[in-house]
Order: structure tokens, then sequence, then C-alpha cells
């Protein structure tokens, strides 16, 4: 759906929109529309700011609430609001799947995430290391520029050593960030309390990849010190009921996301990850 400028600045148009896009606030296509009006919140007409504020709140877009300073919610909104807040990070708000995926973890569950790009799964992971829940915890990334951002993101929790490569000191409390290729160069792993694996569909049997076996060998060598694990992955259609079951792992797949985007589907992935099944 397209809205045009003048459209934004009419309140008659903005109060009917906001009406349509109520009923369908639980569908992408409600969404959507919310997002367009975030993008374009300077346009929109005063008098409708607050019909709007109450819609996106409703839609679970928490994070956008803290940069509309001078809008009010009603109380409903604010105390559901704060229920959205990080306990570890400052002035951070999860959306509400975002928020699904946190209370998942505090309960020790497993979690293979299936979202988008601008779902913000890296906020989950910040939010697991702030805990300080856990000593070790190794993220798998699938490139050494992955690695270096992930690492001068996560720089800033000193009370952990983080660990890029093989030649590294080991501590007592440690964050790996490292490719399967590293895992598989270290010798002598502490045990691993919480596992992150980054672009999990790439275990896939499907895809042409000749790092596969690496990124399956290096997973089951862990899975065998039995962590926590969270799997993210761009948008997949299923993951393997053996695996599923094994491992007693939760299976989120979400389109959920704060910004317009296109959707590239991947087929659902096998994960015949030999060694470990």
């Amino acid at each position: 759906m397209e809205i045009k400028k003048i459209e934004y600045q009419n309140f008659s148009y903005m109060f009917n929109l906001a009406k349509y896009a109520s009923a369908k606030i639980d569908q992408k296509e409600g969404r959507v529309i919310v997002i367009k009006v975030l993008e374009n919140w300077d346009m929109v007409c005063k008098e409708s700011k607050e019909i709007w504020v109450n819609l996106i709140e409703r839609a679970g877009f928490y994070p956008y609430l803290s940069n509309l300073e001078n809008e009010k919610l009603s109380l409903q909104g604010s105390l559901r609001r704060n229920w959205f807040k990080s306990d570890n990070l400052e002035d951070v708000y999860f959306h509400v799947k975002q928020k699904d995926i946190e209370t998942a973890l505090i309960k020790n569950e497993n979690i293979v995430v299936s979202a988008p790009t601008s779902f913000g799964k890296s906020l989950i992971i910040e939010e697991v290391i702030a805990s300080k829940k856990y000593d070790n915890l190794l993220i798998i990334q699938p490139t050494l520029a992955l690695i270096d951002e992930t690492r001068r993101k996560l720089k800033k929790y000193s009370d952990y050593n983080i660990v890029v490569n093989s030649k590294q000191e080991i501590n007592d409390k440690n964050i790996f960030i490292l490719t399967a290729e590293r895992v598989l160069e270290i010798k002598d792993f502490p045990k691993i309390n919480f596992l992150v694996v980054d672009e999990f569909y790439k275990i896939s049997n499907r895809i042409n990849d000749e790092r596969i076996n690496v990124l399956n060998i290096a997973i089951s060598r862990i899975l065998y010190m039995n962590p926590q694990i969270l799997f993210l992955t761009p948008n997949i259609d299923g993951i393997s009921k053996l695996f599923l079951e094994k491992y007693k792992v939760l299976f989120l797949n979400t389109e959920f996301s704060l910004v317009t985007n296109k959707i590239q589907k991947i087929k659902k992935i096998n994960c015949l990850i030999h060694c470990i099944l």
C-alpha cells in the first residue's frame, strides 16, 4: 500500500486507515501499514498521532516507542510496554517476538529462530551475554567480517575474555566468536554453557557449500557438552523432527519485522547432521 504525502496530513484519511490497520494488526498487512506510517511520522497529522501510537504499541513495536518521546501511551499501553523492557540492557525495549525468545531462554529452552534479517536477532545474543548467566559462550559465525563486527559490539562486556582465534589465551569466563574452522582448531575448549550458530541453514545438505561438513562437525563437537542453544537463520520452512526431539528444541518461524523487506524463502532443512544424528 502506497500512501501519498498529502494523505498523511488528512485526519479523515488517517483515521480510516488506522481503523483498517487495527483490524489487520495481527497480520503482516496491518504491521506493514504501521511501519509505513512510522517511516513518515513527521508528516502524520498531529490529531491522529495518539491513535497511531496506540496501534504501534498493539503491533508490539516497542523499540519505536522509545523514539516517540512527545507521544503518550494509554495507561494499559504503558504497563504493557514496561513488560518489554530489557532486564539487562539499559533503555532497550524488545519487540513482541524478541520478548517471546527472551522469555523462553530464561526458562532454559533451546531455540531455533527463523526470522528476517531485520528481526533484531543480535539483540537477543547481547541480552544473553549481559545477563552474565553463562561462564562460556560460543558464537559460530560464517565469516571473519561478521566475527570482527560481533567482537566490536561485545567488547564492552569486560567481565568476559573475547576469543576470536586459537592462539588466544582462555580464561575462566570467555566469549568465543569463531568460524566453524576455528572451532575445530581449538583443542581444549572449556565446557560451553551457551551456543549460538548464526546462519544455521547452512548445515542443510541441500545448500551447495563445501564448508557444510566442517560446520556440522563443529556443532556436533559442542553439542556433546549439552549447552543451551540458540540457532539463528533467515526464513526457512521447517526443521527435522528428529533434530527437534533429540535436542528438545523449540522452532520459532516468524516474518515479524520492524521494517518493510523482501523475503526469499529457503526450502525445508533436512538437518542431516550426520555426526550428531
